[in-house]
């Protein structure tokens, strides 16, 4: 019985792939029938095109929470310019508050799209295995893209921080299972920010209202992409997150529905962190926004 269940399910697929539905879009129905697929991964899902992969770029202000909230923060982000762009304080954070200066930008390609999962499982994903990793990919040893690669699999690979679980995910699957894990249940949600208007450094928001605050969870799962020839996710969890969806509008009349991540626990911030932003006690929560290709996964209730 089971085995008709899974030739049935491939077959509606195949048939599904024919009109323009991806096999990764049946799957992501069939395994989570009450989410709705956010743009940030619906993005990573490009049925029918004969792609090139192995093109990516490094997506500044994507890899730069990730980067900025690590123990080990590279200089070009460790500055007061680039700290001030993404983090600001929770109690700034209400409706009428202007942000000039922070940057929320739309899905910049630092990855690429999902493969198939035998693909995926068929590359070890460590920095032992790079050189193969670079070979499948017809990649040049020493060349920029291979450096971005090895700054992810050395992210990937580097220890966690405050006792945070994390993970990579190389695959749509190992995503899904991953982030089920660490919250506990199959029945999840995920959401990303929307952003209608093409990436403007420049742009001035204001924040309007209401403010809708995510239930409160037991934890949240945070995921980032990372640079690499095939969609790859820098994941992480916490019990000391608030979530909240903010309606931005912009000096252009554009409007935006950010995902917000506030930290209610800082102490292991980097201290020139804290003195940027200006803050005199461990009891002032740092937020930031998700940009458009980042994830906010949490467990229905």
């Amino acid at each position: 019985m089971l085995r008709f269940f899974l030739a049935l399910l491939m077959v509606i697929a195949a048939v599904q792939a024919e009109h323009g539905v991806s096999p990764l879009e049946v799957y992501w129905r069939s395994v989570l029938p009450n989410a709705t697929m956010p743009p940030a991964i619906r993005d990573l899902i490009r049925p029918g095109q004969g792609i090139n992969r192995v093109i990516i770029n490094d997506g500044n202000n994507c890899t730069g929470i990730s980067y900025i909230l690590s123990k080990n923060i590279p200089s070009q982000y460790l500055t007061p310019q680039h700290i001030l762009s993404i983090l600001f304080l929770e109690k700034d954070l209400y409706p009428g508050a202007k942000l000039k200066g922070v940057h929320l930008i739309n899905r910049t390609i630092i990855g690429n799209f999902f493969v198939p999962l035998t693909e995926a499982d068929s590359i070890t994903f460590t920095s032992k295995n790079l050189p193969k990793i670079l070979e499948h990919y017809s990649m040049t040893s020493g060349s920029e893209e291979a450096k971005l690669i090895e700054d992810t699999l050395n992210t990937c690979e580097a220890p966690s921080l405050n006792a945070e679980k994390k993970f990579c995910s190389t695959s749509l699957e190992s995503l899904i299972d991953n982030v089920s894990s660490l919250l506990g249940t199959r029945d999840i949600q995920a959401f990303s920010t929307i952003i209608n208007e093409p990436r403007d450094e420049s742009m001035v928001y204001n924040i309007a209202s209401p403010i809708k605050k995510f239930p409160e969870q037991k934890k949240f799962v945070l995921c980032h992409p990372l640079p690499s020839p095939q969609a790859v996710h820098y994941c992480h969890t916490s019990s000391m997150y608030k979530v909240s969806i903010v309606p931005l509008v912009g000096n252009n009349g554009s409007m935006v529905n950010a995902i917000t991540v506030c930290h209610h626990d800082i102490k292991n911030f980097n201290p020139f962190i804290l003195e940027v932003l200006k803050i005199k006690s461990y009891n002032e929560p740092i937020c930031h926004f998700l940009s458009g290709d980042q994830l906010v996964w949490f467990g229905n209730q």
